[in-house]
């Protein structure tokens, strides 16, 4: 076995292409990879504060924001 596939199969071994990943044709070193669950994240906060969760309601000012950017 060639000095490269030893290469190659002891860094298949160490898992280390999952500290990199390749974005628009660069490769970039991402050790840390955070991946949240949102509803869980979201419940812990409203229990923490104790909100008393009411719906979003836009106001006049939002409107004619939008309305003045064609939205």
């Amino acid at each position: 076995m060639s000095i490269t596939l030893r290469v190659v199969n002891f860094i298949d071994r160490l898992h280390l292409q999952n500290y990199f990943m390749e974005k628009e044709d660069t490769l970039m070193f991402a050790p840390i990879r955070i991946s949240l669950n949102e509803k869980f994240l979201e419940r812990k906060i409203d229990q923490l504060f104790k909100l008393k969760g009411k719906p979003y309601a836009i106001n006049e000012f939002e409107k004619n924001c939008l309305k003045e950017l064609d939205f």
